[in-house]
């Protein structure tokens, strides 16, 4: 099966993810790397991030479980690889297509006006090498998703900063990732404030 076409905004990954699986009760990892292409390290790492900033990352462990895989994405795109690869424990990790759909409906409501706001802007930082910066940034968040997950629900503010700095490489648009970093600043100040309570 030849490599697809990357997905360019968020309207089209939330399309792919809703397309993966071809309509079975469950949906894997695995598929959602085949309806994203092995190569997409962005959007492979929107989608778990999506899943920890939606509703359903209120269920205990999931963020640490989306953690593992983004950081493992991240940390493949810092060392430079080409394409993704999992191994077959994640890969067989399953959601009920009815969370998914969860997911997708939470995400599309506001799609089409985040896809109005972003584009390619300031590409430089978020094309090679310096794409390799925003990797760190994420897995800097993913290391405390798992101590954050003391706090309910704090993971939405995690979730929310790789979100944006996954879509600031799908988009290529550097501004956004500006953003990221700060809200990556506002993230880090919450947990140490929680920490030192």
């Amino acid at each position: 099966m030849s490599e697809q076409s990357q997905p360019h905004n968020l309207e089209e990954v939330v399309e792919r993810i809703d397309d993966a699986g071809n309509g079975t009760d469950r949906v894997s990892v695995a598929d959602m790397i085949e309806a994203l292409g092995k190569r997409s390290f962005g959007p492979l790492m929107l989608v778990p991030a999506l899943i920890v900033f939606s509703p359903v990352g209120g269920i205990p462990g999931l963020p640490t479980v989306m953690a593992v895989i983004i950081a493992l994405v991240a940390g493949q795109l810092l060392a430079g690889r080409k394409s993704v690869w999992l191994p077959r424990f994640l890969l067989s990790r399953s959601f009920g297509q009815t969370r998914l759909a969860q997911v997708s409906h939470f995400t599309m409501k506001g799609a089409s006006y985040v896809d109005a706001v972003v584009g390619p802007r300031l590409t430089f930082l978020t094309d090679p090498p310096l794409d390799r910066l925003i990797a760190a940034f994420v897995i800097a968040l993913c290391l405390v998703m798992p101590a954050m997950e003391l706090i309910p629900f704090a993971n939405s503010t995690t979730g929310a900063a790789i979100s944006v700095f996954a879509l600031a490489i799908v988009a290529r648009d550097g501004l956004l990732a500006l953003v990221a970093i700060a809200i990556t600043g506002g993230v880090g100040w919450l947990g140490l404030s929680f920490l030192l309570s």
